[in-house]
């Protein structure tokens, strides 16, 4: 590690230090076996990198992959990434991020669980078990004079109160041992809070407010009666109401459930919330609540006007945050007055509003969220609008009724949808459905997205350069248009730079949730040919660490300019490196689809696009170890390992390109492939993949943060043939995460998935 630190005092006293640029790193951690891991830096900004590594034991590693084995015994070492990043502009910045690591058989266990009460009976009780150090028996005491074995039990209380419940761990093997305590409080099975009811609403044009009642939990029919606060009424679960005030001025909406229940019996419950009607002259703070998935949660969403830049949330119970869209654990049920303050720091515009939020100690019984898909019709004013609805990870659109907002005053019904705008604008897209679950209940959610049209003429422009003082003499430039939605690419345009380095696409024709990236390689007739691999802007190897670029109108101001990125050289040999790739989808060979190929090190060595048969080739390698990285807006892979030898001096390789995932067939990878996406993602309570086996084998998936810890980790058998395995993601908070699947064989398979509420 000398090298970083003496080039950071040279920085330091010659002035060329730049802390501006972001370059926050971080790390994985991949166990090997107890003394040997291997670790893998990653950079949150990637570009010019050095990686050096302390590895806590008096050893030191360089490179971005290092594998470290540490001496005999159980220890914890605290391993520490060094980087230093140079941006483009000749500045350099530095980062250090630290993880503890255990190394040998390490005997701690620490005992944990979380506990929640059924919706439907809130004396019935499920327990998880969160231990850590795989633990060899439980024992639970749930305060009540009752106890279990059992991982997770169920356990329904004889009455409401508060109980001690406690869970003791051990694991023989390790010979440790650990108890955890908690307080809970149980609720009374009185009956009366069957018919807790709340409401969503929404606006266009603060005007017309769409209302949606529902209620927590029964399979009663109820009867919705609606106070507008403007001496006007309504009934239904779902209802409109027009406002007409001289102002904006609030009014006070409360919703009346009435459920009878068998024998007689009548439940009948209120809920009011504050709204503003009336146009808004520069801002107006709005906001919806919606429960968590765990009781005494809510999640908040600003829906305010006026562009904001500031919020202040008050939660009623001492609390505070500062954060757009917070999510809010209560100490108890109750009724809270929520207040939201927004600021406009440009127009110097202030807002507030305040509603009482309900909360409730158990979830609602089903939840169920809808998702918008909007793309660009026949010319720039007409639109396309698919609508999908699930719960529980299942689709459930076939028992949804969809209504659409179109944000020009148009309403539609149905799940698919077909609109011409009369003109350029911004218009907010409002999707709104009502789904029965379960042939009884039924579930309601509101989705925005919004719709820019505009007349102008559209370019993206920007130089391609091999450093800061020199731009590239011969290069194409391409265009990735790319849906953002389902992850798929819409098209690709392709230039060649001129004279002084500079690329231009005009005419362009913007659709919402459409985003765009520029990828750039030089060409044979560049006398650095061979020297540099294409890049993305601003200087990344791959989509996914990529700079999205941006439309303008013509000719553009923003220079959306590329670094390529240098090659490592490579040692010459006779070995060789050839494949196809394949469309998994029609079974046609892809033709210019770029294929970048590694050393051991991850350090880049050479580019090949595929010819019009889908071929591509690396020759005259040394032996050794190298990865085969197949890179494709919209597509997700880790690339493939491969060993070149005197025993196997070539490999040939089928690459297929199939629901945005690269794979290779299970001749030719590890035994276990993945089949397609993984789904739904986003993901709320659990994500699901398809594993394809070649022969039984067992398979060890683990969940890992960005900062590279291990979150989670199962063992599966798999069987020879398609698995379809669901993994239940518990109490993870809202992140990107990554799942690993390891074998006895072969290198991990990553994806990554977003976490959700």
């Amino acid at each position: 590690m000398q090298k970083i630190f003496t080039t950071l005092l040279l920085a330091l006293i010659t002035g060329f230090v730049s802390f501006a640029q972001d370059c926050e790193n971080y790390f994985l951690i991949q166990q090997n076996d107890t003394l040997t891991f291997t670790f893998r830096g990653f950079m949150v900004n990637p570009g010019q990198t050095l990686y050096d590594w302390n590895f806590g034991d008096g050893n030191t590693g360089s490179g971005k992959v290092v594998t470290h084995t540490f001496p005999q015994g159980i220890n914890t070492y605290q391993v520490c990434l060094y980087t230093q990043t140079f941006d483009t502009a000749g500045g350099i910045c530095y980062d250090t991020s630290c993880q503890d690591v255990t190394s040998g058989n390490a005997p701690g266990c620490t005992a944990f669980f979380f506990g929640s009460a059924s919706p439907s009976n809130p004396l019935a009780w499920s327990f998880t078990d969160f231990s850590s150090g795989s633990p060899t028996s439980r024992s639970w005491d749930f305060g009540d004079g009752t106890t279990s074995t059992q991982t997770n039990p169920v356990h329904t209380f004889a009455a409401g109160g508060d109980y001690e419940v406690c869970l003791t761990i051990e694991n023989t093997n390790a010979n440790c041992s650990d108890d955890y305590c908690e307080v809970i409080t149980v609720e009374g099975n009185t009956g009366w809070d069957d018919c807790f009811s709340e409401f969503t609403y929404d606006t266009d044009d603060q005007l017309t407010y769409y209302f949606s009642g529902f209620m927590l939990d029964t399979t009663q029919p109820g009867i919705y009666f609606w106070d507008f606060g403007d001496g006007n009424s309504g009934a239904g679960q779902q209802v409109s109401h027009t406002y007409s005030p001289t102002s904006p001025t609030q009014f006070l909406v409360c919703l009346t459930t009435k459920v009878p229940f068998p024998g007689g019996d009548t439940c009948i419950y209120s809920v009011c919330h504050s709204i503003i009607a009336g146009n808004v002259p520069n801002c107006q703070a709005l906001f919806n609540w919606a429960f968590g998935s765990q009781p005494l949660t809510i999640v908040f969403s600003d829906l305010s006007l006026g562009d904001p830049n500031k919020f202040t949330w008050s939660f009623g119970d001492g609390t505070y945050s500062q954060l757009q869209n917070p999510t809010h654990v209560y100490p108890e049920v109750g009724i809270y007055e929520v207040c939201l303050n927004i600021t406009n720091d440009t127009n110097g515009c202030t807002s507030e509003l305040c509603m009482d939020v309900n909360v409730s100690n158990a979830p609602p019984p089903v939840s169920c969220y809808n998702t918008i898909e909007i793309t660009g019709g026949s010319d720039i004013y007409t639109y396309d609008f698919h609508g999908e609805a699930y719960s529980n990870s299942n689709n459930i659109s076939a028992t949804t009724s969809f209504t659409w907002h179109l944000g020009d005053g148009t309403t539609l019904s149905g799940q698919d949808q077909n609109h011409t705008y009369t003109g350029p604008g911004t218009y907010l897209v409002t999707l709104s459905t009502l789904s029965v679950i379960n042939g009884t209940d039924t579930c309601y959610d509101n989705s925005i997205d919004t719709v820019t049209i505009t007349d102008e003429a559209l370019c993206i422009g920007g130089y391609v350069r091999i450093d800061s003082n020199n731009t590239a003499d011969a290069a194409t430039a391409h265009l990735y248009i790319f849906d953002k939605a389902d992850f798929t690419l819409l098209g690709t345009q392709s230039v060649n730079i001129g004279t002084d380095g500079y690329y231009l696409f005009e005419n362009l024709n913007p659709q919402t949730g459409t985003g765009y990236y520029v990828l750039a390689e030089l060409n044979e007739q560049s006398a650095w040919y061979g020297q540099y691999v294409p890049a993305y802007h601003v200087n990344a190897l791959h989509w996914g660490n990529a700079t999205e670029v941006s439309e303008e109108a013509c000719p553009p101001t923003n220079k959306y300019n590329v670094f390529l990125v240098p090659a490592t050289a490579a040692t010459t040999g006779s070995g060789n490196i050839t494949g196809v790739v394949y469309n998994g989808d029609t079974r046609s060979v892809i033709e210019n689809a770029e294929i970048l190929l590694f050393n051991e090190s991850m350090e880049p060595l050479m580019c090949d696009f595929t010819d019009p048969d889908g071929t591509f080739s690396f020759s005259s390698l040394d032996y050794g170890t190298y990865y085969v990285y197949p890179e494709r807006v919209g597509v997700t892979t880790e690339g493939f390992m491969v060993t070149l030898s005197e025993e196997t001096p070539g490999i040939s390789m089928n690459i297929i390109i199939m629901d945005g995932t690269a794979s290779l067939s299970i001749r030719e990878n590890t035994p276990v492939n993945i089949i397609g996406n993984l789904y739904p993602n986003p993901a709320r309570s659990e994500i699901t993949l398809n594993l394809e086996a070649g022969r039984a084998v067992n398979a060890s998936i683990s969940i890992f943060n960005q900062l590279g810890q291990e979150m989670s980790v199962q063992q599966s058998t798999l069987r020879k043939g398609m698995n379809t395995l669901s993994i239940n993601l518990g109490e993870l908070p809202e992140n990107i995460y990554y799942l690993h699947i390891r074998t006895s064989e072969g290198r991990p398979l990553i994806r990554s998935f977003i976490k959700t509420k």
